[in-house]
């Protein structure tokens, strides 16, 4: 019986394994998505925001800009 009860704990390992994976795919999927849809949603807003300003705006893609906090050690270097 101890064999028995192995091989089903084994089986519920492997579906469990089954299972994660199929979820990080598909959690994978819906933050694609989801930044697609940011993406375009700012494309959006900077396209209003230039009509409204009368100004062009460069839509491709830039890297974020990031403010160094006070407590960070590389902003005094």
């Amino acid at each position: 019986m101890g064999t028995r009860v192995e091989q089903i704990l084994d089986l519920a390992e492997e579906q469990a394994d089954d299972h994660r994976a199929e979820a990080r795919l598909e959690a994978e999927g819906i933050v694609t998505a989801a930044r697609r849809e940011a993406e375009a949603i700012l494309n959006r807003a900077h396209e209003q925001a230039a009509g409204i300003n009368g100004t062009d705006r460069d839509l491709s893609r830039t890297p974020p800009t990031r403010t160094p906090s006070p407590e960070d050690p590389s902003r005094h270097a």
